[in-house]
């Protein structure tokens, strides 16, 4: 072939003799290729001097293979919450099975989600969305679906729900379970340590929080609401003001949460649960070395990921009605049902 014309995708897996899909499976470097058709390809690469673009896969809506990953969590996250882990280990196996490369953003960094999400769909970066933790403004969410773009939500949405596919994480229910676990244990005076209000999932929880303490004629005192970021001096300081306030029930919207104020409990000479008993959240693996035992809110993070990415890949390769898959949730004790 004349050296001047651009070389394709079709001219290397021709002169391989492959298909164009293992092509594109050797440069995303998926596991699922013989070593020798690897070798071959790669070779066939270097000597047709291939560069392939993502700009030029994208125009004439080729696909670009590419899947976008919308983040919005601080780095303390992916250190001490199992959620936030989970679900980062779900979505590497699980692109590193298809072969699709990832393109991560994180919302946290700008001012304009929508002018995030039209950058990314105007430069045909990715071909879709997963996102995780929903915006709250449900003005994002309309802006995705006029667009016509693939996305997949993790969490629920604020608005639409009708309209689009997502997870429902049940962040309402956790909370309502929490609360109730408590309760039935005759706590009287509970008190919650949230998430950052920015998080959809922080707005959720405190849903659930209230309506449990309605539906037991109890009433919401606002002065035991309190949020933080994952910063464990910030959370003993929490800690003892609603210790101050005489709570003998915390409910923590993550495990890191809860075994950081049952730490500062027990430097106050408190006894737990008989003082204030804690309840967390998201079943973390280091809860079996926590005493007193920790109960924690436990759900198939892992699974409804997968779930989820693999939906989105289904949507961009050939469509799909709106679908939701929903959480599990249970009651487990230092990592027992």
């Amino acid at each position: 072939m004349n050296r001047k014309e651009r070389v394709t995708i079709k001219n290397v897996a021709k002169l391989a003799g492959v298909s164009t899909a293992t092509v594109t499976r050797v440069l995303h470097n998926s596991q699922n290729v013989k070593p020798d058709t690897k070798k071959r390809v790669l070779q066939t690469i270097k000597k047709l001097d291939y560069n392939p673009s993502i700009a030029a896969r994208s125009l004439k809506g080729a696909k670009t293979g590419v899947i976008g990953i919308d983040f919005p969590y601080e780095r303390e996250m992916f250190v001490y919450d199992f959620y936030t882990v989970e679900v980062a280990r779900a979505i590497m196996n699980k692109i590193s099975s298809s072969g699709n490369p990832i393109f991560l953003l994180n919302r946290l960094k700008v001012q304009n989600e929508i002018s995030l999400y039209r950058h990314l769909i105007s430069s045909h970066i990715a071909d879709g969305l997963l996102i995780v933790d929903p915006p709250r403004d449900k003005r994002v969410i309309e802006f995705l679906i006029e667009e016509k773009f693939p996305f997949v939500l993790l969490g629920e949405p604020p608005a639409y729900r009708k309209r689009v596919t997502y997870v429902d994480s049940r962040n309402s229910d956790v909370a309502y379970i929490a609360t109730n676990y408590l309760i039935e244990r005759g706590k009287k005076h509970i008190g919650i340590i949230n998430f950052p209000r920015r998080l959809n999932a922080s707005k959720l929880r405190l849903e659930g929080y209230k309506k449990c303490l309605s539906d037991h004629n109890t009433d919401f005192d606002e002065k035991l609401v309190e949020y933080t970021k994952f910063n464990i001096g910030e959370i003993e300081n929490i800690t003892n003001r609603l210790i101050e306030k005489g709570v003998d029930g915390i409910v923590a919207s993550c495990d890191f949460f809860a075994i950081t104020a049952l730490k500062k409990i027990k430097e106050k000479g408190l006894s737990i649960p008989k003082d204030i008993e804690i309840i967390g959240a998201n079943n973390s693996p280091f809860l079996v070395h926590i005493s007193p035992p920790l109960p924690s809110i436990a759900f198939n993070t892992y699974e409804t990921t997968v779930w989820a990415i693999g939906m989105l890949i289904k949507i961009i390769q050939k469509g799909s009605k709106p679908n939701v898959k929903k959480a599990t949730l249970n009651i487990v004790q230092n990592g027992k049902a």
